[in-house]
């Protein structure tokens, strides 16, 4: 039996669209963003430890997991992805650990979750002087990638086929490119 397809709620849209919590990021040391971002976070008392091999970051508790090949990439990519695990970091402690659980379980919640997640790693970028075309890529690839349902990711391929334009028109809106 097919199972159907899932719609955003307006109310979901409205929490990924809020940049609240990026209000509570430092901002972007360009001479060295990598480093500005995990003296951060170990500011805030969350511990940095690594996955499993094969594993995605991950953010639990006041803890972030980053993946051994974290380590290799650039400082904009280290930022970005240090500051998408940082707004999770937020995420939990605002919402709580019981109802961050049961959001990030229901695919709509955890989309609009993982969306103001991304738009921290948008911004990033931003901050960092992409070009305003690198970044409308950046978003349109990352909005495929994470947010599309044909990609039959585990976590969205019950979306309706709208969460993939509302994830990039959201990107786009955090770096401030109305499309």
């Amino acid at each position: 039996m097919a199972r159907r397809k899932l719609t955003l709620r307006a109310s979901q849209l409205e929490y990924a669209a809020d940049g609240a919590n990026a209000d509570l990021l430092d901002p972007v040391d360009p001479d060295d963003p990598a480093g500005a971002v995990i003296r951060q976070i170990e500011h805030l008392g969350v511990r940095i430890l690594p996955t499993l091999k094969g594993r995605p970051a991950t953010t639990f508790r006041a803890a972030v997991f980053f993946p051994p090949h974290f380590w290799t990439q650039s400082d904009q990519v280290r930022a970005a992805w240090a500051r998408h695990e940082l707004v999770h970091n937020f995420q939990w402690r605002q919402l709580g650990r019981v109802v961050f659980l049961l959001r990030y379980s229901d695919p709509r919640w955890r989309w609009a979750l993982e969306v103001q997640a991304e738009c921290a790693a948008m911004q990033t970028y931003r901050d960092l002087g992409e070009s305003e075309a690198d970044l409308v890529r950046r978003a349109t690839k990352r909005a495929h990638d994470e947010f599309s349902n044909r990609n039959r990711s585990y976590r969205f391929h019950r979306l309706e086929n709208g969460a993939e334009k509302h994830a990039r028109e959201i990107l786009l809106c955090s770096v401030g490119i109305k499309r």
